[in-house]
């Protein structure tokens, strides 16, 4: 029978350089997933780029969708964040956005 891990919650950082460490983390995993493609992202890798332990990478990503997952979610807060509208501006109000910006 193969081994299979059990499910788990990812831990969540609290000091400044657990924060500090998981955002290596990710950093990492988007240049290797930008320059090789998801498939070919392996975990190894990425805590070798970060500078962590894999063990470390496990404890905050259980596994690579974890990881990747919060890679998104990090690129879609930085272009948001990017896009705020001016204060006080209604959708209705707002000039159209571009895709291709």
């Amino acid at each position: 029978m193969p081994r299979i891990a059990e499910a788990r919650a990812a831990a969540a950082p609290s000091s400044r350089n657990q924060i500090a460490r998981r955002e290596r983390i990710i950093a990492a995993a988007a240049e290797l997933g930008a320059r090789h493609g998801f498939d070919a992202v392996q975990m190894h890798d990425v805590a070798k780029d970060a500078g962590v332990a894999i063990a470390t990478l496990y404890r905050y990503f259980p596994s690579k969708t974890h990881l990747f997952t919060a890679v998104f979610h990090a690129e879609i807060r930085a272009y948001s964040e990017t896009r705020r509208p001016a204060e006080g501006a209604t959708p209705s109000r707002r000039p159209p956005t571009s895709w291709s910006a």
